[in-house]
């Protein structure tokens, strides 16, 4: 499903530091077919991962995760095509932590 729009999550500044907003937002919907693909952006000058808690696949694009580090200034995306729902985190900084619930486009 091609979506229509970009869901961009950044990755902000000083994300590195507990305590501190890290991917914003953080807990976030995707609809199919409008803005299933998704961009998480590193703003921070630490480098970062995302990480499904759990093995996540689609069944069309394969396996959900960042390969390696997102370096600042870098990007990760990922196009979803089928509902779900996941919780992800940051490998070097576990307390780094965001959910994506994927669903039907609801027009």
């Amino acid at each position: 499903m091609e979506p229509t729009d970009v869901l961009i999550i950044d990755i902000v500044e000083g994300a590195a530091i507990m305590g501190n907003d890290n991917y914003v937002p953080n807990n976030v919907v995707a609809l199919l077919g409008e803005n299933n693909k998704v961009l998480w952006t590193n703003s921070d000058g630490a480098a970062h991962t995302v990480t499904p808690d759990h093995e996540q696949v689609d069944s069309y694009n394969g396996e959900f995760g960042s390969t390696g580090l997102i370096l600042a200034g870098e990007t990760y995306e990922f196009v979803f095509t089928e509902p779900q729902e996941f919780s992800y985190h940051c490998e070097p900084h576990p307390w780094m932590k965001g959910s994506i619930s994927v669903e039907e486009s609801r027009f």
